[in-house]
């Protein structure tokens, strides 16, 4: 008999794009079958058991873990981008924790989403300032927004002000996406409300068929500063659509992600080489804006408090706070083995400055990895991969050679989009079903994870 419980909620966050569903369908394929040979965790000697399937919580849609196995495994695919926040419950057991059960909640969280998370912690004003600074300070963005900044230079008593702005605006984000640039929000433009995806590659199609709100008559857009003050009118309307979209797109996110224990936070550095700079500002950006909203660490007195809290509820009451974040650069095997421990280099450098005064403060736990949740390529002589590319339908992909770009030691001051080039590859799977995965570090994300923490959780 188990005497106690140990909650953990876990989200699983990054840009789209990132492999947010193949990290935590791999991950649940792991911990269910677990196999300490394939997947060692602690000293190699940890045996997970007794795994359960629980029910998502009301108001979450299932996280279709069924439906991502059989792609990968059956039709050897990668499985299509969940939509809307997909949650996962379980329990197991641990063979070193013989008196605990461990549950855990998993909530993979769209990453266009991740583009709205300041909308939690702003009123419309203060988004609209923060959106205007970043489409005319960063020089990245300026080719493909100043239509919309050249028209608030115009007139406030400019005829159908609003339809105009919220259409150029539209056009402004559409070719900001594909540019390859990540802060699209709201990010109804790429994922509605109901998660309707974009089904076009086309900016004037994207003009016509999508919207920047809940819906084409509930629409926003940012204004500047002698726009709010000529137009209160336009401002009222616009920060009562801004608040409807916040309240039933935003903030249920927000909240569940902010009374999260532990953040997984997924980053393709791959594809930030491959988009250019501006991708990686838009990611550099993005993680920013994360981690503001979510205010990660614990001070003392709450670190107090959880410590008497578990042992006197039996570990079901504590208190809410993110005290781990595990930093992950996702699809390690479109590198070469030779340059993989540049990604840890790498993913250091484009963030640990952010994170070094809250971990000072003892507050907070964050480590670095280099994972790949699907291992899908093998690595030769010279520099070259082998595995199936992955090309457009009706064509056969077949197992071939191929030379991915070569990592630089450091992000480079500058770089154009094309420059790098990894080529996107096909999953491979066992051929046995019942068998989890081949990975590259899978298993030290999860022992991150699945670590006791007697002060926080």
């Amino acid at each position: 008999m188990r005497l106690f419980e140990f909650n953990k909620k876990i989200g699983v966050v990054g840009m789209y794009h990132s492999g947010k569903t193949v990290f935590l369908t791999s991950l649940i394929n792991h911990l269910s079958r677990h196999d300490p040979g394939r997947f060692p965790l602690g000293r190699g000697d940890v045996l997970l058991g007794n795994f359960k399937h629980r029910q998502a919580e009301e108001d979450w849609q299932e996280f279709d873990y069924e439906g991502y196995r059989s792609s990968l495994q059956v039709s050897r695919r990668w499985p299509q981008k969940s939509l809307l926040g997909g949650q996962y419950r379980c329990s197991l057991t641990r063979s070193d924790w013989p008196n605990t059960v461990l549950n855990l909640t998993f909530l993979d969280l769209a990453g266009e989403r991740l583009a709205d998370m300041p909308m939690a912690g702003y009123d419309y004003s203060t988004w609209s300032e923060r959106m205007i600074n970043l489409f005319s300070t960063g020089p990245e963005y300026g080719p493909y927004v100043s239509g919309f900044l050249n028209l608030l230079e115009s007139s406030p008593d400019l005829e159908g002000a609003e339809e105009k702005i919220t259409e150029e605006f539209r056009r402004a984000l559409a070719r900001c996406c594909l540019a390859y640039l990540p802060v699209i929000s709201p990010s109804s433009l790429l994922l509605g409300p109901e998660g309707d995806y974009v089904r076009t590659g086309e900016v004037e199609a994207m003009v016509a068929q999508r919207a920047v709100g809940l819906d084409s008559g509930s629409q926003f857009a940012p204004l500047d500063r002698a726009w709010q003050e000529a137009r209160p009118d336009l401002v009222r309307e616009f920060s009562r659509r801004y608040g409807q979209y916040r309240k039933k797109v935003v903030m249920p996110l927000a909240h569940w992600l902010a009374g999260c224990h532990e953040l997984v936070v997924l980053l393709d550095l791959t594809g930030l080489f491959a988009g250019g700079l501006g991708a990686y500002h838009g990611a550099l950006h993005l993680v920013e804006s994360l981690l503001d909203w979510v205010d990660p660490g614990r001070g003392f007195l709450g670190r107090l408090f959880s410590f008497f809290l578990k042992p006197l509820t039996g570990g079901r009451l504590v208190l809410p706070g993110i005290t781990r974040i595990a930093f992950v650069a996702a699809k390690a095997d479109k590198v070469h083995a030779d340059d993989r421990q540049k990604l840890l280099i790498l993913l250091r450098d484009m963030v640990a400055a952010r994170m070094n005064g809250l971990q000072e403060d003892l507050k907070l736990r964050v480590k670095y990895f280099i994972c790949s949740s699907v291992k899908s390529t093998a690595s030769l002589q010279d520099g070259f991969l082998e595995g199936r590319p992955a090309f457009g339908h009706g064509r056969e992909s077949v197992l071939s050679k191929f030379k991915p770009s070569v990592l630089p030691s450091s992000w480079p001051p500058d770089w154009p989009a094309g420059e790098y080039n990894f080529p996107d590859v096909l999953p491979q799977m066992p051929a046995r079903r019942d068998l989890a995965p081949s990975h590259i570090g899978l298993n030290a994300v999860a022992d991150f994870l699945l670590a006791d923490d007697d002060w926080t959780e």
